[in-house]
């Protein structure tokens, strides 16, 4: 009867990951996707130029008129004055020295079939001085994850980053020096922490890893190798020394998830299990990696960008470690935890397949 009971608990769960995955890829642009924007001052204007990915855009209505989830540049034209404009006029708001700049919308157009790209103005009677720039735009349409990567030109010409999120949508601060080393390796951790938080393929293929019996030691060096591994490849593929088609990287990825669920259910020998996130670690860390080819990096803090979002992305497994290993020190002994492992690997299985076939053939 318990067996019955768990297996039902295990069916629910495993069509919540489903439900959850399906709605994910459809709002995966707007959820987990990130906008870019470029910020220069020049005497007595601010200029921004946004990129927004074109699937955020066509969820305005009236935009996408023949359904394609494409905008195109005449659709562009006819909805951006009705919607699109007011819109953003709304929610991004620049102040000189605490005063409100007015808005003039330069051009708009689609550089790439992916995104759009929005010009904008922001001028002065007087020099620009401290700058402070409200950014609220696609919060509320990609339950509060959306992130926008903004690089500002400095006026010394070096460029440095700001990621405006639904935490941080205030930037307030000058355009004559750039952000130093503790500014830019606390936004990249934290960036490293979200990633994984909100990772859930990684999620699933660290919980698959952790569910055979081990002490707090051993689960510590499954996390840790996997991190060491990780960072190889996002190094290389962050520098474009190694760069895998993306496909292939994010399918390879899901077939990692299903060979840990096949060895929890036929493989007895869990020791050397580090020795398989070392390996394993690689591919994910070209999928890792395709989240700062997105967002760029600061050029004078390359090396600081990388290590940091690294560390927070170990922050985040370790955290997850910490939650999961009292409770299952707790079942482990259960006589029924054996069949429980089963039933839980099969369907960690079964999502490892259900987002090969979507990652190879959507």
């Amino acid at each position: 009867m318990k067996s019955i009971y768990l297996l039902l608990i295990s069916i629910i769960i495993f069509l919540g990951f489903f439900c959850l995955s399906s709605n994910s890829y459809r709002a995966f642009a707007h959820a987990g996707s990130y906008g870019f924007a470029k910020i220069v001052s020049d005497g007595d204007s601010v200029k921004i130029s946004l990129l927004i990915d074109s699937l955020s855009i066509t969820e305005f209505p009236g935009v996408d008129t023949n359904h394609d989830e494409i905008v195109d540049q005449d659709e562009l034209k006819n909805a951006y004055g009705k919607v699109i404009r007011p819109y953003i006029e709304k929610g991004l708001i620049v102040k000189n020295n605490g005063r409100i700049l007015p808005m003039t919308h330069v051009a708009q157009s689609v550089p790439q079939l992916a995104m759009i790209q929005i010009d904008l103005l922001f001028k002065d009677s007087a020099k620009i001085g401290t700058v402070s720039i409200l950014y609220n735009l696609f919060f509320e349409r990609s339950e509060n994850k959306h992130t926008n990567v903004a690089t500002f030109q400095s006026l010394d010409g070096k460029s440095f980053e700001y990621i405006f999120s639904k935490d941080k949508n205030l930037w307030t601060g000058t355009f004559g020096q750039a952000p130093g080393f503790f500014n830019t390796a606390r936004q990249f951790i934290q960036l490293g922490l979200e990633h994984i938080l909100t990772g859930y393929d990684h999620i699933l293929f660290l919980l698959a890893l952790l569910l055979v019996k081990m002490n707090f030691r051993s689960m510590v060096t499954v996390v840790t190798s996997f991190t060491f591994a990780h960072s190889i490849t996002l190094i290389l593929a962050a520098f474009d020394i190694v760069s895998p088609p993306s496909r292939f990287v994010e399918a390879t990825i899901a077939l990692t998830i299903c060979y840990v669920a096949l060895e929890n259910l036929f493989s007895r020998d869990h020791q050397h299990r580090w020795a398989l996130t070392l390996a394993f670690g690689l591919v994910h860390g070209f999928g890792f990696a395709g989240v700062l080819q997105e967002i760029g990096l600061p050029k004078n803090h390359e090396l600081t960008a990388l290590l940091t979002f690294n560390l927070g992305v170990e922050l985040g497994q370790l955290l997850i470690v910490v939650c999961i290993y009292p409770m299952l020190r707790k079942v482990e002994n259960f006589h029924w935890w054996p069949k429980t492992v089963q039933i839980a690997s099969i369907l960690v299985g079964l999502m490892g397949t259900y987002w090969f076939v979507v990652r190879v053939f959507t």
